[in-house]
């Protein structure tokens, strides 16, 4: 076999950007020495590149021998825990309570889709969005009042409903 030769490596700003290391982040220190070696001396022979791979191992095994032999690893990735699948609803329970813009938004679609027939649906949205927060709190005052009758409406339902079940467990 060949005796290793000695090898100083200069790169430019541009050569050594392409080497950096977040490059390299899930290789050996011996792959990275070895890719900066191949990538300066691309035109030698198989014989050379032998022994600078070689001497690449060597020289990391002194100078990064805190380095596991794994290398140089990336933060590890987050693994998504499986969704507990949902509960089926009862069908016999109470509808939850419309909010005051729920009201307002029921009360006016119909006039702005007829404005504006070409919006799609999300945009048809974002109009009335608009719209409620233009609407002074006097005009709202009906909504607030339709939403909280129909809060009260929904907690007697649930307390009726609570009440039927309480045979079941």
């Amino acid at each position: 076999m060949a005796e290793p030769i000695p090898l100083l490596v200069t790169l430019d700003t541009e050569a050594a950007g392409q080497l950096s290391l977040k490059a390299f982040s899930s290789c050996t220190i011996e792959r990275f020495l070895s890719e900066l070696v191949f990538r300066a001396l691309k035109s030698e022979t198989s014989d050379i590149r032998a022994s600078l791979a070689n001497a690449a191992k060597d020289m990391a095994a002194e100078y990064w021998p805190q380095i596991p032999e794994s290398g140089i690893q990336q933060s590890p990735v987050k693994v998504k825990k499986p969704r507990r699948p949902r509960a089926d609803k009862d069908p016999n329970a109470p509808k939850r309570p419309l909010t005051a813009f729920m009201f307002f938004s029921k009360a006016v679609r119909s006039t702005v889709k007829a404005e504006n027939p070409h919006m799609s649906f999300g945009e048809l949205g974002t109009a009335i969005a608009a719209l409620w927060v233009k609407t002074p709190a006097e005009a709202r005052q009906a909504h607030y009042e339709s939403a909280a009758r129909d809060k009260e409406r929904y907690e007697r339902n649930m307390a009726a409903y609570k009440a039927s079940l309480e045979g079941f467990y």
